[in-house]
C-alpha cells in the first residue's frame, strides 16, 4: 500500500469515526428535545422552580469570558444566542481547540510538520456548524413569523392585550418562534419592563431583520400610539411578499446554481479519478515542499473564489 493510499484510508476512518460520534450526539440531543418539547414551547409557564424564574429575570449580560476575546468573543456569543444553544463561549472555544489539536495530531505523523497545520481547519467545524444552525433557526423564525403576527392581530381584535397575545402565540405556534415569544411573555409576566423584554428579544436575534421590524414597530406604537392591529398585519404581508420574491429569485437562478455546483466539484472529482487510475501521479504534491505550496495556494484560491461568488450572488430583498 502506497503512502498516499494509507493517508486516504486513515482520513476516511477518521471522518467515519467523527461522523459516528456526531450522530450519537445529535441522537441524544433530539431525544432530550423531545422530552422537553412541551416545556420549551411554554418556557415553563409558570416555572415552579425559583431558579428558572431567576434565569428569566436575569439580564442577558455578555459572557465574561467573551469579553477577553474582544470582537471575536462578541461574535461567538451573538451566534450562540441566535442558535438557541445553551453552550457558553468557553465551552465552544475548548471544543474548537480540541478538534484542532486532534486534527494536527492525526496528520503530523502522516504528512510531517509541513501539512500538519491543515488539521487546524477542524477547529473551525464547531464554529461553522453553530453559525449554520443560527442561520437556519433565524430563517425558520422568519418563516413562522407571518402566521404568528396574524394570530397576534386576531388576538388584539378579540380584546387581548399585547402581552396576552404573545402568550397565545407561545402556546399555539411551533418552535422556535414559540420559545422566543414565550420568553418575552414570561419575562414581562414576572415583572420586567416590556421594553426590556423586547430589547432582549432583539439581543437574542440580532441578525433577524423581520423580528427587528416587529420589535421596533411595537416599541414605537407604545410610545406614539396608533393602530397596532394594522401595523402587525402590514408587517405580516410584507414578510410574505419578501419570501415570495426570494422564491422567484431561487427559481430564476436555479440553473446557474446547479452549474456552479458542478464546476466547483470538478477539481475534487478529477483528483479522485486520477488517484484511482494512477495513484503515484499526485504523490509529488504530498511529498515535495513545492507541492505543499501549490496545494496551499490551490485551496486558498478555491476558498476565496467561493466567498467572492457567494458575495456577488447575494440579492437584497
Amino acid at each position: 500500500m502506497t503512502r498516499l493510499s494509507l493517508i486516504l484510508v486513515l482520513t476516511f476512518v477518521f471522518v467515519a469515526v467523527l461522523l459516528f460520534f456526531q450522530g450519537i450526539y445529535w441522537a441524544w440531543r433530539i431525544r432530550q428535545n423531545e422530552r422537553g418539547k412541551d416545556l420549551s414551547r411554554r418556557i415553563g409557564v409558570v416555572a415552579a422552580d425559583g431558579d428558572e424564574q431567576s434565569k428569566l429575570l436575569r439580564q442577558d449580560s455578555r459572557d465574561p469570558f467573551s469579553r477577553q476575546l474582544g470582537s471575536a468573543g462578541a461574535w461567538m456569543q451573538s451566534v450562540n444566542l441566535q442558535a438557541g444553544r445553551p453552550t457558553t463561549v468557553r465551552a465552544l472555544l475548548l471544543r474548537s481547540m480540541g478538534l484542532a489539536a486532534l486534527g494536527v495530531g492525526v496528520l503530523f505523523p502522516l504528512l510531517g510538520s509541513g501539512l500538519a497545520a491543515v488539521g487546524v481547519v477542524l477547529g473551525f467545524i464547531p464554529l461553522v456548524l453553530l453559525a449554520r444552525q443560527a442561520e437556519k433557526r433565524s430563517l425558520l423564525i422568519s418563516e413562522q413569523l407571518p402566521d404568528a403576527l396574524d394570530l397576534i392581530a386576531r388576538s388584539l381584535q378579540a380584546g387581548y392585550g399585547l402581552s396576552e397575545a404573545l402568550r397565545v402565540v407561545a402556546m399555539e405556534s411551533p418552535l422556535p418562534l414559540a420559545q422566543e415569544f414565550g420568553r418575552v411573555y414570561e419575562e414581562h409576566n414576572l415583572g420586567r419592563e416590556f421594553r426590556a423584554c423586547i430589547e432582549n428579544l432583539m439581543r437574542r436575534n440580532p441578525r433577524n431583520f423581520d423580528l427587528r421590524i416587529f420589535s421596533a414597530s411595537v416599541l414605537l406604537q407604545r410610545e406614539t400610539g396608533g393602530n397596532l392591529i394594522e401595523v402587525v398585519a402590514n408587517i405580516a404581508h410584507t414578510i410574505r411578499a419578501r419570501f415570495t420574491l426570494k422564491a422567484k429569485i431561487r427559481a430564476l437562478t436555479s440553473e446557474a446554481r446547479l452549474s456552479s455546483y458542478i464546476l466547483g466539484s470538478l477539481p475534487f472529482c478529477v483528483s479522485l479519478l486520477i488517484i484511482v487510475v494512477r495513484p503515484n501521479y499526485l504523490l509529488p504534491l504530498v511529498q515535495d515542499p513545492l507541492g505543499h505550496m501549490l496545494l496551499g495556494y490551490a485551496f486558498t484560491s478555491y476558498a476565496v473564489g467561493i466567498l467572492v461568488m457567494k458575495a456577488l450572488s447575494e440579492v437584497e430583498t
